[in-house]
């Protein structure tokens, strides 16, 4: 089993849902698997995001977060019960990206270590 096995939930088109920072949301995102790794594309309100999922030399799962701001490396891990995957900041202002699978479709929430909880929380429904 290969690590990039455990985003096999991620994979489809996707229509989101969800809030932002407490206002309302809506957007499409795109998970494919590639040569390299798993693609992430989400498009919400003109704002592209773009994830890129691959396998480090040491065969740990990571992410590479290319946003406005740069490009950005996480190591990525299973879930402890094994459901989903969170990414794992390298600094105290990195945030905390867990991604659940959900019977229709798979939630993601994201946090920083000094919230009381997500700033952004979006449900994926097949699309």
């Amino acid at each position: 089993m290969s690590p990039l096995d455990h985003l096999a939930f991620m994979v489809g088109s996707w229509q989101i849902q969800g809030h932002l920072q407490g206002r309302p949301i809506t957007g499409l995102a795109s998970v494919e698997r590639s040569a390299v790794g798993v693609l992430y594309r989400e498009f919400i309100d003109g704002y592209e995001d773009l994830c890129l999922y691959r396998v480090d030399a040491h065969g740990e799962l990571e992410v590479h977060h290319f946003s406005e701001d740069g490009v950005f490396r996480h190591a990525v891990h299973v879930m402890d019960d094994g459901h989903g995957v969170h990414w794992v900041p390298n600094s105290a202002l990195g945030p905390v990206v867990r991604a659940v699978p959900l019977p229709k479709g798979f939630l993601i929430e994201v946090s920083h270590r000094d919230s009381d909880g997500p700033e952004v929380s979006l449900q994926f429904r097949a699309g």
